[in-house]
C-alpha cells in the first residue's frame, strides 16, 4: 500500500501523501521521541522529516520496506536538530540520581528505572544509541537494522554488545 501511495504522491496527489503521512505519523514521532525525549522537538522533527519526505519522494527507489527508509530519515532529522539546536542533555546521571532523595533500592522501581536507562541510552555514542534504541524498540533483525544503519550485521551486534556493556556499567555506578 505505500508504494502505491508513493507513486500517487509523486504524480501530485495531496491526498495520497496526506494519507502516508496520517499512517506512519505515530511512527516518526515515537522514534523522533525516544531519540530527543521532548515532545515538542519530536513533533518538530517528525514535521521536518514529512517535509524532506515530501521533497525526496521523487527520487525514492523501493530498495526494501518503507518504513526502514522512514526510519533512517527521522534518525538523519534527529541528528540534524541536535546539532543544530544542541539539544543534547547536559545533565549527567549522577546529577539526576542525586537530585532524588531516595536509596538506590528505591531508585530501581518501574517508571524511576526507565527514566535512568533512558538518560543513559541518551549518553551512548551515536551509532550505539541508535543499534541499542532498534533493538529495543523495534521489531528489526540484525540484517535489517545494518541496512538501516549502513553497516554489517556482525557491526550491529558488536555496537549493541558495547551499548549493553556501557548502560549495564553506568547502572551498576549508579546503584553501589
Amino acid at each position: 500500500m505505500d508504494d502505491w501511495l508513493i507513486e500517487l504522491a509523486v504524480l501530485g496527489d495531496e491526498d495520497a501523501f496526506a494519507k502516508l503521512v496520517e499512517k506512519h505519523h505515530r511512527f516518526v514521532l515515537g522514534v523522533a521521541y525516544q531519540f530527543l525525549k521532548n515532545p515538542q522537538d519530536a513533533e518538530d522533527v517528525a514535521q521536518d522529516t514529512f517535509v524532506k519526505l515530501y521533497n525526496f519522494l521523487p527520487r525514492y527507489k523501493k530498495q526494501g520496506k518503507f518504513q526502514k527508509f522512514l526510519y533512517r530519515l527521522v534518525i538523519n532529522e534527529c541528528i540534524s536538530f541536535s546539532r543544530k539546536k544542541n539539544v543534547r542533555k547536559s545533565t549527567s546521571l549522577e546529577a539526576d540520581v542525586a537530585s532524588t532523595e531516595k536509596f538506590p533500592d528505591e531508585i530501581c522501581e518501574g517508571k524511576e528505572l526507565q527514566e535512568i536507562l533512558s538518560s543513559a541510552a541518551q549518553q551512548l555514542p551515536e551509532k550505539q544509541k541508535q543499534a541499542f534504541l532498534l533493538k529495543t524498540y523495534g521489531d528489526y533483525s540484525y540484517e535489517e537494522m545494518g541496512e538501516i544503519l549502513g553497516c554489517s550485521e556482525t557491526s550491529v551486534g558488536a555496537l549493541i554488545f558495547r551499548a549493553r556493556k556501557a548502560l549495564s556499567s553506568k547502572l551498576r555506578s549508579i546503584l553501589k
